[in-house]
């Protein structure tokens, strides 16, 4: 667990580099955070951890 907190502590100032003006579209519209790679690689990393902390639970209450 402490490998993913300090993958989380390291990833965090990538993250918070995302400011309007980056991007080919608004930062009103959906697909800014889904087509710039600032906002779509953590969007992306998060729904794999969440994909695999669901996994593991799922197996632990099998």
């Amino acid at each position: 667990m402490k490998k993913w907190l300090f993958l989380a502590s390291v990833l965090l100032p990538f993250i918070a580099t995302a400011h309007d003006g980056h991007g080919i579209f608004d930062a009103s519209n959906i697909l800014h955070y889904i087509t710039t790679p600032e906002h779509a690689l953590p969007l992306g990393g998060g729904i794999v951890l969440l994909g695999l902390l669901l996994k593991n639970r799922s197996k632990k209450t099998a």
